[in-house]
């Protein structure tokens, strides 16, 4: 009688938690998972169809997911449910649920949107100081009131961004990157091409060069094309018109966002981080992105801390755009158009009694107050590191295995120019069967005298290096010990798991051990 009861209550709370979907917002709904979809080709044998994932955003083909769970489907069905729904639905509800994220959905898409084009009005910025070297790089000079006036957004939140950039930047327009002088000459500008020391505008040229196969006397010309392009996106993006939604090949995008104030706006239930998240991971399938944005963010971003610290790592036309906080506390004037005195003068007919002489009133309209500067100040939201709550779970709940949150664990840690060719350089080490070989023999590599460096492990994830990872786990075997160079734990050592099979869908899961 008691194990009835208790399949029923699982078999209710299953009930529940599938038809959940069905009371969602509509205007959720249709703006996360309707339109064109990008699911990677299907190389099975029996079942082609496919399916979206609600809570990550991921395809799932039915062949897989059929074999996955063959022998689960004859043992206990609704048991493999509940599973699949405490692994896969609870954790992301839990961190976004879906009624959080339809309120906060429109405008979690034009923070993205704002940060994009801050980021790009800061390379138009340092383009302009090039345009100025040679005559005929017209397209690369900035105009920001033509830049923004050809602009057609649809949204009110885009609306009144591009009425306060345009008077924010009549004011400020001085204030943004600026660039090496370079000499004007066509040698000089060759020299782009291979600089290793590169502005904005070389990273840009290399990228863009990268795949054209650029020769050096094109420079000038391709300058130009690159200088057309970017700003055909900045249109698109500020009329609302574009495909790259929440930025998730640009992990970049998420860290800034999340210093700024903007999360305060959808941060009343404290999950912001957990919305912007969320939104990125859902959108990814559905985004035609921008290879070269996560170079040029990573460019930028490095100018803006070495010229200002911390204050403005969002750009200069990102504070225009993050103005919802104050203007729902009153501030609706933050950017208004500078309304100068005007006087008037009325002439007054000659009195007799006075005279012949004429009287002048003169009245002059009341001065608008001009408003405080406005400090943006830095959000406050702290959240626990994805391995720091591994950790403490191991320790404290008598546990043998966790398995960290990898989609959280991906946006921890983000890796500056510096450490990307640090780790490029020493990724060399762990890409081939003899040199982890020659490790794992003479240093002891993966034990605990000779611990692999978190970062690396996680930078092959993020860059999807699969075929060093596969080394590694084949070398060291899946279990080995790490340690948490990100936190600067040198002395402490952790025995992990590393898989990528079926039991973790094919993606790479990091698992803490007890050692």
């Amino acid at each position: 009688m008691v194990e009835r009861r208790i399949y029923t209550l699982i078999s209710f709370f299953l009930a529940f938690a599938m038809a959940a979907p069905l009371f969602a917002n509509t205007h959720y709904y249709d703006t996360l998972y309707l339109g064109e979809k990008n699911p990677e080709n299907f190389s099975g044998r029996t079942f082609p169809s496919v399916h979206q994932n609600e809570y990550l955003g991921s395809f799932e083909d039915f062949e897989t997911q059929y074999y996955a769970d063959y022998f689960d489907r004859f043992i206990v069905k609704d048991l493999t449910m509940l599973k699949a729904f405490f692994q896969t639905s609870v954790p992301m509800g839990m961190n976004c649920p879906n009624s959080v994220l339809d309120r906060h959905v429109d405008y979690i898409q034009y923070s993205y949107r704002l940060l994009n084009l801050s980021y790009l009005y800061e390379a138009f910025s340092d383009y302009h100081q090039l345009s100025k070297l040679h005559a005929s790089m017209e397209d690369c000079q900035l105009n920001y009131q033509e830049l923004l006036n050809k602009c057609q957004p649809k949204t009110s939140e885009m609306k009144n961004f591009i009425q306060h950039a345009l008077v924010f930047l009549s004011k400020y327009n001085d204030f943004r990157l600026t660039s090496t002088s370079i000499p004007a000459t066509q040698n000089a500008l060759s020299q782009l091409l291979t600089s290793s020391k590169a502005s904005v505008l070389q990273s840009r040229l290399q990228s863009w060069c990268t795949k054209k196969n650029c020769k050096s006397e094109q420079v000038v010309s391709e300058f130009n094309k690159i200088c057309y392009a970017d700003k055909k996106l900045f249109q698109k993006i500020c009329s609302e018109e574009d495909d790259l939604y929440g930025s998730a090949n640009n992990i970049l995008a998420f860290d800034l966002l999340s210093r700024s104030n903007v999360i305060n706006v959808f941060n009343q239930e404290g999950l912001a981080l957990g919305c912007l998240r969320r939104y990125s991971q859902l959108k990814k399938n559905s985004e035609e992105p921008a290879d070269f944005l996560p170079g040029l963010y990573a460019q930028i971003r490095q100018n803006l801390t070495t010229q200002y610290g911390n204050r403005f790592l969002q750009g200069m036309l990102f504070i225009p755009g993050a103005l919802r906080e104050f203007t729902e506390k009153g501030l609706t004037e933050i950017f208004e158009p500078k309304i100068h005195e005007v006087i008037e003068v009325t002439k007054i007919e000659p009195n007799k009694e006075l005279g012949d002489e004429a009287k002048i009133e003169v009245k002059a309209k009341p001065k608008e107050e001009v408003p405080k500067e406005v400090v943006i100040e830095k959000p406050t939201e702290k959240t626990e590191k994805a391995f720091k709550v591994a950790v403490d779970i191991l320790a404290n709940e008598g546990v043998q295995q966790v398995d960290l949150e990898m989609l959280k664990f991906k946006y921890d840690y983000f890796f500056t120019p510096e450490t990307i060719q640090k780790l490029d350089n020493a990724l060399k080490k762990y890409s081939s069967h003899s040199m982890l070989s020659n490790m794992k023999k003479k240093d002891k590599l993966g034990e605990k005298k000779a611990p692999v460096p978190l970062s690396f492990i996680k930078y092959m994830i993020d860059t999807e290096n699969h075929q060093s990872l596969f080394n590694m786990t084949l070398i060291l075997s899946d279990k080995f010990y790490i340690f948490n160079n990100f936190e600067d734990e040198v002395s402490k050592v952790y025995l992990i798991q590393l898989k990528n099979d079926i039991s973790t869908n094919y993606a790479w899961q990091i698992s803490l051990l007890k050692n």
